[in-house]
This record gives C-alpha cells, sequence and structure tokens, in this order.
C-alpha cells in the first residue's frame, strides 16, 4: 500500500461497507467506470479540458499503482503525498494546483456516482513556494523591436508581423489567434471600432475591443488578400509560437525568453504602466467569468479605449 511520508499504513485499506450501495449489483470498479464516463461525457463540449482531465488523472493513477493503490482506496494523505512528490520533481506550483483541481472535482464525480463515499481530495493542500510568476516579460523596447516591420517583406513576413501585432495589441492566447477568423471580427456595439468575438475556456465566448490600429492592419490583410471567410492568418499555434522565436532572432530579443505566453503577460505588464485600469486588463485577457450578456455590456462600455490602443507607438511602421 502507499506509504506517507513518516506515516505508518495498515497492509490493507478495506473499504468501508456503507461506502457503496450494491443493491444495484455493480462492482465498487464498474461504479468507478460509470461514473468516469459519464464525467468525460459532460466534458465533451470543451474537448482541451476533457484531455487535460484525462492526462492528470492518468498521472495521479500511474502514481498509485506505483505503489501498490488504486483510485478506489485512495485517501487524503495520499492525495497530500501525491502533490508532494510533484513539488519535489520540481512541478511548478501553477500544474499542481491544476492537477488538484482535476482530482477534487473526479472524486466529487465519484461520489455522486456512488464509487466513492468521500472526496479524498479535499482537504488536501497545494504547497506555496513563491508568488512571483515564472513567465518572464518583455520590456518596452523589445516589444518594439519585435514589431520592426521587415524591409523588405514577403507575404509571409507580413502575416507573422501581424501575428505578432495581434498577440501584443490583444493579449490573447497564441490558440485564439492561429484560429482567428474574418466572421469573428464584427462591428462594436456603439462608439465604432472592431470586436473579436472569441471562444476561450470552457466552451465560454467572450468579446474584446481591439486597438484602432491593429483593426485597420487586419482590415486592410483581409482585403489585400482577398480573405471573404475563414482564418485570418491560416496558422496552427506551434506555427505561432515559431513566428515568436524567429521574430526574436531577427530582432535581437533574447529568444529564451521571448513565448507567446510572455507576449500575453507583458500585454498585462505594459498596459498596466501606461495607466489601463485592472478592470479593463482583466475584460481584454478574458479572466471574468461573465455570462455572454454581460460580456456584451464589458465591450460596450469599452469600445472607447482598447487597453492595446496605448501600445500604437510601439508598432513598427509598414509603409
Amino acid at each position: 500500500m502507499i506509504k506517507p511520508p513518516q506515516a505508518l499504513v495498515p497492509q490493507h485499506v478495506e473499504l468501508m461497507p456503507n461506502l457503496f450501495r450494491q443493491e444495484d449489483n455493480r462492482s465498487p470498479e464498474e461504479m468507478l467506470e460509470d461514473a468516469l464516463a459519464a464525467l468525460w461525457r459532460s466534458l465533451k463540449e470543451s474537448k482541451d479540458t476533457a484531455r487535460a482531465y484525462r492526462y492528470d488523472w492518468g498521472v495521479w493513477t500511474k502514481w498509485l499503482a506505483e505503489r501498490g493503490g488504486t483510485p478506489l482506496q485512495a485517501r487524503a494523505f495520499h492525495v497530500q503525498s501525491f502533490l508532494d512528490h510533484m513539488h519535489e520533481r520540481g512541478k511548478a506550483k501553477a500544474t499542481r494546483a491544476r492537477m488538484l483541481s482535476v482530482l477534487k472535482q473526479v472524486y466529487a464525480a465519484l461520489v455522486v456516482g456512488k464509487a466513492m463515499g468521500m472526496n479524498p481530495a479535499r482537504e488536501a493542500k497545494n504547497i506555496s513556494v513563491s508568488s512571483v510568476p515564472r513567465t518572464p516579460w518583455l520590456s518596452e523596447s523589445e516589444l518594439a523591436k519585435l514589431l520592426t516591420y521587415p524591409k523588405p517583406a514577403s507575404v509571409r513576413d507580413r502575416r507573422n508581423w501581424l501575428v505578432l501585432c495581434t498577440l501584443i495589441g490583444t493579449g490573447l492566447r497564441r490558440k485564439n489567434v492561429a484560429s482567428l477568423s474574418v466572421e469573428q471580427l464584427v462591428p462594436a456595439p456603439k462608439g465604432g471600432g472592431t470586436v473579436a468575438r472569441i471562444v476561450y475556456k470552457g466552451g465560454r465566448q467572450g468579446f474584446i475591443l481591439l486597438p484602432s490600429w491593429l483593426a485597420e492592419e487586419l482590415h486592410a490583410w483581409i482585403e489585400d488578400r482577398d480573405i471573404r471567410s475563414g482564418p485570418i492568418f491560416d496558422v496552427s499555434p506551434s506555427t505561432v509560437y515559431y513566428i515568436v522565436k524567429k521574430a526574436a532572432v531577427r530582432t535581437g530579443v533574447n529568444m529564451t525568453r521571448a513565448t507567446p505566453h510572455a507576449l500575453r503577460r507583458s500585454f498585462v505588464t505594459v498596459t498596466g504602466d501606461r495607466g489601463v485600469s485592472l478592470d479593463d486588463r482583466q475584460a481584454a485577457m478574458l479572466h471574468v467569468d461573465s455570462a455572454t450578456t454581460e460580456i456584451y455590456d464589458k465591450a460596450a462600455r469599452a469600445t472607447s479605449q482598447a487597453p492595446g490602443e496605448v501600445l500604437r507607438d510601439l508598432v513598427g511602421k509598414r509603409r
């Protein structure tokens, strides 16, 4: 059985009789399979979330198996030992927090599905090692270098520059930038400008106002390339990553620090330094969990000034 640090574990962890209702003629293992199947079905609208849940659950069950245990035998000290193990292996606090969140939610589903009588992850605590974010951010001068327009520029060079402009000007994740389509760009509710409709974590929908300088460049690209529907850039998230790396090499920016996520954090830091309020930055980053109507209201209120508008002077001139 699993042995927590400095603790003795009984040779056999017996399943308490009242943990399961055997009158439905299912074994505990069958209850586990049924409960997990129901959980995976409930996540079908968000493939990325379902994939993450399955992966983290797989890491947990493998860790248990290596120590002679099963998910149904797990208790609170097992979950805590697992988190300690992840910490010792150098896993980031955010990674451990995500894994703990997955375990809590999966075990909650198992309790509902009658496969467990209690949630062993409920009382586990993550180890706090630092409040300093691990992802670096770039300075204003470094962002300006990345946004230098390459001359002479091919069609691909222009596209890559626009990808960088979109990352830095909106703070969007690379997945959202890669999948940005013509259909997602709509007129702002009031005051003019362009709003991008973004689908983010959990399949939720949000709306962000594009800075005018970025909207002008995107519309010019769409018109020049005669893109009437579908993807604006037609690239994958992996391609977006390499676009950032290639731009860093071209402009002399530290390549190890230049990543799409670093640009996302730089957007938050630099726009904040330039006076954009925390509320406006949270709305632009889609960190606020609001209903669609509330997000529409936020987009309408924010049309006077997109956070990325303050970055106009960092953008290299195309013409």
